[in-house]
């Protein structure tokens, strides 16, 4: 894997929301989606989840979590995520050094972050 790639991407349709229902409209068919992506060293490193996916245009959220089994480390110690339209914008974070345990971007781009999200096809 190379920084920013993205592997094992799969998604999956679950159905059409109730009428009305958030976060959905009643028209909306929602999808799951999960893989892998190598951080590429920037904040954010972005997942392009509609072209991956070919159908989702809307992301809605998502979990993200270091993969492995060791500790993290001190860069990157944490990882975030948000939903920015078609796609999932992954943040690495580290102290801003000894002594001060402020966050700031990391620059990690070695360490493999997993996502599982949820999203819209909005037809």
């Amino acid at each position: 894997m190379a920084a920013g790639d993205v592997t094992g991407f799969t998604w999956a349709k679950v159905g059409r929301a109730r009428a009305g229902g958030p976060p959905f409209g009643p028209n909306d068919v929602g999808f799951e989606f999960c893989g892998s992506v190598q951080l590429d060293g920037a904040n954010p490193t972005a997942v392009d989840v509609a072209a991956l996916s070919g159908e989702i245009r809307k992301v809605l959220g998502a979990v993200v979590a270091f993969e492995g089994s060791s500790a993290p480390g001190v860069d990157p110690e944490t990882v975030s995520a948000v939903a920015n339209g078609g796609s999932l914008d992954v943040y690495a974070w580290k102290p801003t050094g000894a002594g001060d345990a402020t966050l700031v971007a990391s620059e990690d781009a070695a360490r493999v972050v997993n996502f599982i999200g949820w999203g819209v096809a909005r037809p």
